[in-house]
């Protein structure tokens, strides 16, 4: 394989796991995925606030975490470390609009003929599934380290550890990123196997019947 081919590889393999990371964190952040997450490792039975109020304080730090402007009742602590996570998401969907258009445009040239992505691009999305599912499964093992140098690289010193009674540690508790990751994760790996499923109907060549000829 010539090296020209395997930059290419290389480029259309990171553009489409970017974009099914990327993808998975965007439905990850919708309400109803984080309200359930919260439920299902106990946020409501654990706090004595009613989960009226957990859903409304939760719905307003995601909404302010996506761009809006939301007076959010935490600590100057906690506020600063949302505005970095808020900075943080907002140029993650920036990347993400990119990669959906890398990806549509990958599709549309490999489809026409112009590149001769057809068979490779298959074998791309099929590792990309293992590769997803062999990480979660690494990071599961190691998850407490994950978190840390996840959160050393990404944040401020100092910025991002908090009480276990702080508010912001009450509706995103350790259990519920551990949740969190696993979901990202686990449906990057699934949005892996489907659009290998579709490329493989998509990108295949028509047969012919020639007995109906």
């Amino acid at each position: 394989m010539k090296i020209k081919e395997v930059i290419l590889d290389f480029f259309v393999a990171l553009v489409l796991l970017l974009f099914f990371l990327l993808s998975s964190i965007q439905i990850a952040s919708f309400k109803p995925v984080v309200f359930f997450l919260q439920d299902t490792v106990g946020v409501y039975e654990e706090v004595s606030l009613t989960r009226e109020v957990i859903k409304k304080v939760t719905g307003e730090t995601l909404d302010y975490v996506k761009g809006a402007d939301v007076e959010l009742p935490y600590t100057l602590r906690e506020k600063f470390h949302l505005t970095e996570v808020r900075a943080l998401f907002l140029n993650a969907r920036k990347y993400w609009l990119v990669s959906v258009v890398l990806v549509f445009t990958i599709i549309l040239l490999t489809h026409v003929e112009v590149l001769q992505w057809k068979e490779r691009m298959k074998v791309i999305t099929r590792g990309l599934t293992i590769f997803f599912l062999i990480l979660d499964l690494c990071v599961l093992f190691s998850f407490f380290r994950f978190f840390e140098v996840l959160h050393k690289i990404l944040f401020s010193p100092g910025t991002w550890e908090f009480t276990k009674d702080s508010l912001l540690t009450t509706l995103f508790p350790y259990q519920f990123w551990v949740s969190q990751t696993v979901f990202v994760l686990s449906f990057s790996a699934f949005l892996s196997a489907i659009s290998s499923f579709f490329l493989r109907l998509l990108l295949s060549p028509k047969r012919i019947d020639l007995e109906a000829v």
